[in-house]
Parts: C-alpha cells; sequence; structure tokens
C-alpha cells in the first residue's frame, strides 16, 4: 500500500539510493530482501510477460531501485554482476529475474550490461565451472535480453551472434 503513491514510491527509491551510496553493505542486504519480496507478488508464465498481484506491484522494482541504478551508481554492479555470484542469485524466480533485466535493460548502461553477460556465457571457463543455477540463471537473462528492441543492437549484432553461439557450442561439446 505504501507503494501505490507516486510521491511514497519516489520518496522510497530515494532512500534505497540514499542507503546504497553511503553504505554498501547495507544495501546489498535490503536489495536481496526487496528481491525475495518481489517473488510473492511476480509471475511469469511461459509466455514472458511479467504479471503482478497488481500495477503497482509490477512497478515496485522499477521505483525502489531504478533510483541507484545507471552507469557509477551503487546498484548497477550489484544486480548486473554481483547478485549472481551470490546463492540468491541462482534462487530467484523467473519473474523476479525477468524484472531485474528490464530494470538494467532501462538504464544507460544497458549495452555494457548486456555484452558483459554475453562474454561470460562465452567463457569456457566460466561455463564449465559454473553450477546448474549460475547457468540457468544466466540463461535466463540472455533470453530476456535478447526480446524486444532493447535486445538488438546494429552495431554488434555480429559480435551478440559470436558470442551466443561460442556459448551454445562450449555447452554442446561440454555435454
Amino acid at each position: 500500500a505504501a507503494l501505490e503513491s507516486e510521491d511514497r514510491a519516489l520518496l522510497a527509491g530515494k532512500v534505497v539510493a540514499s542507503v546504497a551510496e553511503e553504505h554498501a553493505s547495507a544495501s546489498r542486504c535490503l536489495v536481496c530482501s526487496l528481491l525475495q519480496a518481489a517473488s510473492a507478488v511476480l509471475q511469469a508464465p511461459e509466455d514472458s510477460r511479467l504479471f503482478a498481484a497488481g500495477e503497482s506491484a509490477l512497478q515496485m522494482l522499477p521505483r525502489l531501485l531504478g533510483p541507484a541504478v545507471g552507469r557509477g551508481r551503487p546498484l548497477q554492479h550489484l544486480l548486473a554482476e554481483g547478485l549472481w555470484r551470490l546463492r540468491l542469485g541462482g534462487e530467484l524466480s523467473p519473474a523476479v529475474l525477468l524484472a531485474v533485466v528490464d530494470l538494467l535493460r532501462a538504464s544507460e548502461s544497458w549495452s555494457e550490461v548486456y555484452l558483459h553477460w554475453l562474454h561470460r556465457w562465452a567463457d569456457a571457463s566460466l561455463a564449465l565451472g559454473a553450477d546448474l543455477a549460475a547457468e540457468r540463471s544466466l540463461a535466463l537473462r540472455l533470453a530476456r535480453a535478447l526480446t524486444g528492441p532493447a535486445g538488438r543492437h546494429p552495431d554488434t549484432d555480429a559480435q551478440v551472434s559470436h558470442l551466443l553461439l561460442q556459448g551454445v557450442h562450449i555447452r554442446l561439446s561440454s555435454q
């Protein structure tokens, strides 16, 4: 109910951004708690559309975390890379994972995040040592990243295709 008011949501987002600026470990705990709580209100059926308990639930993560995401912003690294190294990253529901990708997609540094994930996908040393949850998480993030216009970058389409195929080759060769 507190996030149904636009003013309250903006204030909550500013508070999260402030905590992220001043206390990295506290903000990591706060973000992890918010992501776990989001699992209760977000769902993703097989067609990859997000459904929620209400419109305010769909806007929960963008409102709370959006102000602290972007190039040089405190939560950028956590959501783009650090979260996926934590056990929680592999345990997030697909709906929350898709919402995190959508949140990052809206940031000005999206192409860097996207290419970073593609490089991880195409890295044989990372693929062979990854656990099943980490592989699933990376595959879901890339699948979401490839959907819609934000998944296409005309200047990097050849690089994207190369990295995707290299990652598929690595995984097929290891079986």
